[in-house]
C-alpha cells in the first residue's frame, strides 16, 4: 500500500506507470508484485548509509526520464534500469551491477517478463553499463550518442553539471559514501573522465559546467 509520502514521490509515480502493463511487455505484473518491489526499492534507497544514491537521486532520475522520454526508443526499459541500477549498492563491492541484475531477474520472474524478451535484455544491458559509465561516444570529441544507453548514463551524471552550490553538496555526500578511499586515490578517480556526457543536449547544457565543478573540486582536494 502506498504511503502519503509515496503519493508525492516522482519515483513512485514512474514505478506504477512502468509496471502497470500500459507500456507493453510485462503486463502480467500484479498489484501485489508491484507494491512489494516498491517497498524493497524504497527500503534499499532509503538506507542510512546512502548519502547520494538514495531516494532523492531516484526522484531526480524519474524527473529526467519524464523530460527526455520522447528521445528514448524503449522508455520502459530505461525506467526499469533506473530503479534497479543502484538497488544493490555497496561502494566497497566490485559486483554491484551483477547483484542488481540478479535482483531484476527476480523481479522479472515475478512480473512474468521473459528473460529472452527485448525488455529484459535491454534492462540488463543498461545496468551493466553502470560498471564503466562509458561508451565510444564518451571517448571522442565531436561524437554524440543518441541511443537509450547514452541518455541512461547522462541521467546519472547530470548532477555533475549542477550549480556550484549543488555540486559541492553532492561531492560532500558522495565523499561520505566513499570515506574509506584515501584522498589521493579519490582525486585521481574524479579526474579520469574525458567527456562526461555523451548526448548532444546533455553535453551542450552540462558539460562545461561539470568540468568546471570537477576542476574546482580537485583544486580543493589539493589544499
Amino acid at each position: 500500500m502506498a504511503t502519503e509520502s509515496d503519493d508525492k514521490c516522482r519515483a513512485r509515480e514512474l514505478w506504477v506507470r512502468v509496471t502497470s502493463g500500459a507500456e507493453g511487455e510485462g503486463s502480467s505484473c500484479s498489484e501485489s508484485t508491484r507494491d512489494s518491489w516498491w517497498r524493497l526499492i524504497r527500503q534499499r534507497y532509503g538506507e542510512p548509509s546512502r548519502h547520494h544514491h538514495n531516494l532523492d537521486h531516484l526522484n531526480h532520475m524519474a524527473e529526467l526520464w519524464a523530460e527526455y522520454a520522447d528521445h528514448l526508443s524503449n522508455p520502459r526499459a530505461v525506467a526499469l534500469a533506473l530503479f534497479f541500477q543502484y538497488l544493490e549498492y555497496d561502494p566497497k563491492s566490485q559486483d554491484n551491477e551483477e547483484r542488481c541484475i540478479e535482483a531484476f531477474r527476480r523481479f522479472a520472474e515475478e512480473a512474468r517478463i521473459p528473460t529472452d524478451s527485448e525488455l529484459y535484455l535491454s534492462v540488463t544491458e543498461l545496468i551493466q553499463l553502470t560498471k564503466l559509465h562509458s561508451t565510444e561516444e564518451h571517448k571522442q570529441e565531436g561524437m554524440y550518442g543518441r541511443e537509450d544507453k547514452h541518455f541512461f548514463l547522462d541521467f546519472d551524471m547530470c548532477v555533475l553539471g549542477s550549480s556550484p552550490a549543488e555540486y559541492k553538496d553532492y561531492t560532500e555526500r558522495v565523499r561520505l559514501e566513499y570515506s574509506f578511499v584515501p584522498d589521493a586515490v579519490y582525486k585521481s578517480l574524479r579526474s579520469k573522465i574525458p567527456n562526461i556526457f555523451s548526448t548532444e543536449p546533455f553535453r551542450r547544457i552540462y558539460e562545461e559546467r561539470a568540468k568546471s565543478n570537477i576542476r574546482d573540486e580537485i583544486a580543493e582536494l589539493d589544499t
